[in-house]
């Protein structure tokens, strides 16, 4: 992701999830790199998600806390991914890559990114007992980011609910 840098401008950068404060996203919406701050999915559509997605299965429900890194660019994307699978206190569970060449960007309405289900299991999650907890997190670039808007995520949810997914 992009910190800032010197001169007023941006750097792009990797560190431990310790080091990271709040990264920048503008009052208009627009990111320059960073982390998007993702509210927990909403009650409503994990039951309906749990229900038909999941024939009620909640325990298959690995996205109500998530949260979204931008990307400028395709390399930077797969170094934190990378980082991700090698860091001791993460547990990846799985990866889903849609940026890959033979995803079918029909079924995601062309959005494409790379989602990680993970889980934290370091010392203090263990004591705090979270270590079992499945989260997501979405890496995704920035053109991507810049696209996802509030109309165009309603358009989503209708092609969603019409697949009954």
């Amino acid at each position: 992701f992009r910190r800032p840098g010197g001169q007023g401008g941006w750097e792009t950068t990797f560190e431990s999830w310790r080091a990271v404060g709040v990264q920048r996203q503008d009052g208009d919406g627009s990111t320059e790199g960073g982390v998007v701050w993702t509210p927990l999915k909403a009650l409503q559509r994990s039951t309906e998600k749990a229900h038909r997605s999941y024939s009620g299965d909640v325990s298959r429900l690995v996205d109500i806390c998530r949260e979204t890194l931008v990307f400028e660019g395709v390399a930077d994307l797969a170094q934190c991914l990378a980082l991700a699978c090698e860091d001791k206190d993460l547990c990846v569970v799985r990866v889903k890559n849609r940026m890959r060449r033979g995803h079918d960007a029909s079924l995601t309405c062309g959005y494409r990114n790379v989602s990680i289900n993970l889980r934290v299991v370091s010392d203090l999650a263990t004591r705090l007992g979270v270590d079992t907890h499945v989260c997501e997190l979405q890496l995704l670039l920035r053109s991507f980011a810049e696209k996802k808007t509030h109309d165009s995520h309603a358009r989503y949810i209708r092609f969603r609910d019409i697949r009954g997914e």
